[in-house]
């Protein structure tokens, strides 16, 4: 339905910058996470903004407070040919999509996931207008660039496997180490000792939520913050305007599919973890194991560290052992061998 042709025909008809901004916007699905906030966005831009949504909430009061007009079923008609875009929901039903780009031929469609991350592209890359940035910040769009993190060290993982395990033991070997550290996976938030259920468990925090947890930790006295970072959280910017000090790879396999549509765009999507949120002092942390992270993460940044369980590179183990539900092996490093033992079972843990 939208492809990067559309999303840069939508962008053109925002005007980059140029002053053509769309006069009237239609967003079904407005109570949504991300459309709650591209709504704030196209009506402090100046828009005039019709939503549409199944069920009266907190949010889509928030935005008939504003004077959004708010529908509270799925559009039943055409739209008038005078609506410059119409931004729907990537939870809608399929049916209902369908039926937005029959009844609606020669409008511009976009999903608000891939009109977000092309706002804020157009936000890093420095191309929007004042107005545009007002109303970005108006909007709270893209909170992560209003916090200062460089006190902090930030560490990010993703792969299709052992993200949240990967956070839990980075955090928790910090904190042995005397750091106070905050946590944010698809499980939980983690400031210090106190655990919040976060209520996500699919996928990674909006930029709001990001930052709010952020926020919380850095005025708790966190000196590291370890984020899981998924591959659909990664394409649609919600991370932006974090940079990290680490981007730790486990694995990729065919994910999210029905997101990403190709592999191509799902490697992509994982490699914005070092293109766009890598600092150019920090470390990319690759597994030499898996052919998918090796072959196209490997070479995107000039500081790298290669771990493995078959292979002797940077980092590496060997003499794996598992007795008695403890896996115990050797780990080799520029400083020489060491001895480790982890209270798992399953090898791919070392």
């Amino acid at each position: 339905m939208s492809s990067t042709g559309a999303r840069n025909s939508i962008l053109k008809l925002r005007g980059l910058g140029m002053g053509n901004n769309p006069k009237h916007v239609v967003c079904v699905g407005v109570g949504g996470g991300a459309m709650f906030y591209i709504a704030k966005y196209f009506h402090f831009l100046g828009s005039e903004v019709l939503g549409f949504d199944i069920n009266a909430t907190e949010r889509t009061t928030e935005l008939e407070n504003l004077g959004i007009k708010v529908i509270y079923h799925n559009p039943e008609a055409p739209f008038t040919k005078d609506t410059n875009l119409i931004v729907y929901s990537n939870a809608l039903p399929n049916n209902i999509i369908e039926k937005l780009a029959t009844e609606n031929k020669g409008l511009k469609l976009v999903s608000v996931d891939e009109l977000y991350a092309g706002v804020l592209e157009d936000l890093d890359k420095g191309t929007l207008a004042n107005p545009e940035r007002e109303a970005i910040r108006k909007a709270n769009l893209a909170p992560l660039y209003d916090i200062d993190t460089k006190e902090l060290t930030l560490i990010g993982v993703t792969g299709t496997d052992g993200k949240t395990t990967t956070t839990e033991m980075v955090a928790s070997i910090l904190k042995q180490a005397g750091h106070k550290v905050g946590l944010i996976n698809t499980v939980s938030a983690r400031i210090g000792d106190v655990e919040k259920d976060t209520g996500f468990h699919v996928t990674t925090p909006s930029a709001q939520e990001n930052a709010e947890y952020i926020k919380e930790m850095i005025s708790n006295g966190c000196t590291h913050i370890v984020l899981e970072c998924t591959s659909h959280g990664l394409k649609t910017g919600r991370l932006a305007g974090l940079k990290l000090d680490f981007a730790v790879y486990t694995n990729i396999t065919s994910e999210h599919l029905d997101f990403h549509k190709t592999m191509d765009d799902l490697i992509k999507s994982k490699a914005y973890l070092i293109t766009k949120h890598l600092k150019p002092s920090g470390w990319a942390v690759i597994n030499a194991d898996d052919p998918n992270v090796y072959q196209n993460m490997s070479g995107l940044h000039k500081n790298e560290v290669f771990y493995s369980k078959t292979s002797e590179v940077d980092v590496y183990a060997r003499e794996v052992k598992t007795k008695d539900l403890v896996i115990s092996f050797t780990a080799v490093d520029k400083q020489g061998p060491f001895t480790l033992s982890i209270p798992m079972v399953g090898e791919y843990n070392v």
